[in-house]
């Protein structure tokens, strides 16, 4: 027996009414997709001619067109709908009915990356949801707000007149512009609070708009930088120094009541700063730092902690402690963000090249993990060293080495001079270079002798040497994510530092750039723990908290044009 919509379905077939034809696929589309059978409402929404349709059922049908794409990750067509369909035609409804739209339309936007279109709808309607639901939807607007981009909130023009989203806009405008300072955030807070009282977010703050509205309760009032001044590693640990008084000087208040503090953890024991300060230091007393594996396996035996911490590198299985932040600049990072570039890219067989070195295979096997769990494929890996040269390893990872051995071995066999062209492996997507800049200039064209060249390549941010440029080309369009301190050209943090530090500023900038980036994070540590999908931008990466207290950094892409590295989304 025939359900509902698959007779409408067969009324369809057999129509030669084109507007009747059209209306019965779209009625027979709806059935389908309330039952979530979303191949079968996909389908017959192709089916339907929308030129053939009235006003009311173009609306439904984009509606619909919308829902099932988003259902069936076809986010490309979700997209160019949101474009095409008149939102006051579609609220021409229920109140109920409202609700349901806003929430789609809202949550269509989001998904296509444009964040800030779903705040200000979600804003705009806000009087089509019911009384009960206001503190989740200020929750959701301002977590829209967040992931927007400050330069995208800067530039938007608001062609309403709902004054409550344009006093939205206006905070979250001064919240992401004051982003350097959590004093200046809080100030900006409280001054807009007072100029809007009866504003839905003044009644019922997001949660990280009310931690920040009491930052002079969280925020740390002394910091001691434990890091090494002195030894081996004084040149590491004074530029994380400098990075983050340089932060200090640059974003302070007039009246900053912060005390710093340095403990040479080169000279002194890292324990001794937590068992000999139990008592004598205050609660709100943050230490930055140590940096070396070693320290930090040595917090672990002085549990609990007596002072909150934010250690400046992440060693794993490091047991959690609630007072224990981990920040650091761990390449695993990376090879996580390679790995979801390349499967969001639609890659599923990638091959590895990378140093015959301790380091390098790690980084091939945390890679190799990230991307068969997103159901990707490591098809080969081929490490080059003293043994074995770049152009012996490139040949044997293609297969051309074996193409030309059985070319030669055909020779031999009929005694012709066969015209032969060796061929390389055709089971791949993409190539993965975990080697330096130098390699990186070998590597490239060795794939194109070896008949790769089309072949998308990627690489870790130890391809990249800031300031040089690539005057051969040969990395041209080699992707790749590094840090957005090497890529900005007009920080006056970065200004700063080059110009006291001429000497070291290239080589130690990721140094610099974590010790300002411990500097933004003191502060909002807690707020960002607390809040899932909150996040600070930083210099090292985009920074958000997990609940195991390890800041996670999601770094800046960029590819190789015309020797230089250029940005990319």
């Amino acid at each position: 027996m025939l359900s509902e919509e698959e007779k409408l379905l067969s009324e369809a077939h057999n129509e030669k009414d084109r507007q009747r034809k059209s209306e019965l696929y779209l009625s027979s589309a709806k059935l389908f997709s309330e039952k979530g059978l979303d191949a079968q409402a996909a389908h017959t929404i192709g089916l339907v001619e929308v030129g053939s349709l009235s006003a009311q059922s173009i609306t439904d049908f984009r509606l619909l067109l919308i829902e099932t794409s988003l259902r069936t990750g076809n986010l490309s067509v979700a997209k160019e709908q949101l474009g095409l369909i008149s939102l006051s035609d579609a609220l021409q409804t229920t109140l109920s009915r409202q609700e349901k739209i806003v929430r789609l339309i809202a949550s269509a936007y989001s998904k296509v990356e444009q964040p800030l279109d779903a705040a200000v709808l979600l804003a705009d309607y806000e009087g089509v949801f019911g009384v009960n639901e206001s503190a989740q939807l200020n929750e959701e607007i301002w977590l829209l707000f967040q992931r927007s981009r400050t330069e995208d909130l800067v530039s938007y023009t608001y062609f309403g007149d709902n004054p409550n989203t344009i006093a939205w806009l206006e905070l979250a405008r001064q919240v992401k512009l004051n982003q350097s300072s959590i004093d200046d955030q809080f100030s900006v807070l409280d001054g807009w609070m007072a100029q809007n009282p009866n504003h839905p977010a003044t009644q019922s703050l997001p949660m990280e708009l009310d931690l920040l509205s009491r930052l002079p309760e969280t925020a740390p009032d002394k910091i001691i930088l434990a890091l090494p001044l002195s030894g081996p590693l004084a040149n590491i640990g004074t530029a994380i120094m400098d990075g983050f008084l340089a932060a200090h000087f640059q974003y302070q208040q007039h009246e900053s009541k912060l005390r710093i503090e340095t403990f040479d953890t080169a000279e002194l024991d890292i324990e001794k700063l937590y068992l000999n300060t139990q008592q004598s230091l205050p609660d709100k007393t943050l230490v930055i730092g140590p940096i070396t594996k070693e320290d930090i396996e040595k917090l672990s035996e002085v549990s609990p902690l007596s002072l909150n911490t934010l250690a400046l590198n992440n060693p794993p299985n490091t047991p959690y402690q609630h007072r224990l932040f981990l920040f650091g600049l761990d390449p695993e990072q990376e090879m996580s963000q390679i790995s979801g570039r390349m499967s969001k890219q639609g890659m599923q067989r990638v091959a590895v090249i990378a140093p015959d070195t301790q380091r390098a295979i790690r980084l091939s096997q945390s890679f190799e993990e990230d991307f068969e769990s997103m159901g990707g494929h490591v098809v080969s890996k081929a490490y080059f060293g003293a043994d074995r040269s770049l152009a012996q390893t490139v040949a044997t990872m293609l297969s051309t080495a074996d193409s030309k051995q059985r070319s030669r071995k055909l020779m031999r066999v009929t005694g012709l001079a066969l015209e032969t062209r060796p061929e390389r492996r055709n089971d791949l997507d993409a190539i993965l270079v975990l080697g330096n800049h130098e390699d990186g200039k070998q590597i490239k064209p060795l794939l194109a002798f070896n008949f790769a060249q089309d072949l998308p390549v990627f690489a870790s941010s130890s391809i990249h040497t800031p300031g040089r440029v690539d005057a051969n080309n040969d990395l041209s369009r080699v992707q790749f994510p590094d840090i957005p301190w090497v890529f900005t050209q007009s920080n006056p943090l970065k200004a700063q530092i080059e110009t006291t530090r001429p000497a070291l500023s290239d080589r130690y900038a990721r140094f610099y750039a974590l010790g300002a980036d411990a500097y933004l994070l003191a502060p909002r540590l807690p707020i960002l723990r607390e809040i899932p999908n909150s996040f600070a931008q930083g210099l090292t990466g985009k920074l958000n908290v997990n609940p195991d207290g390890v800041v996670e950094r999601a770094l800046q892409w960029a590819m190789y044009r015309r020797g230089k590295a250029i940005t990319i989304n």
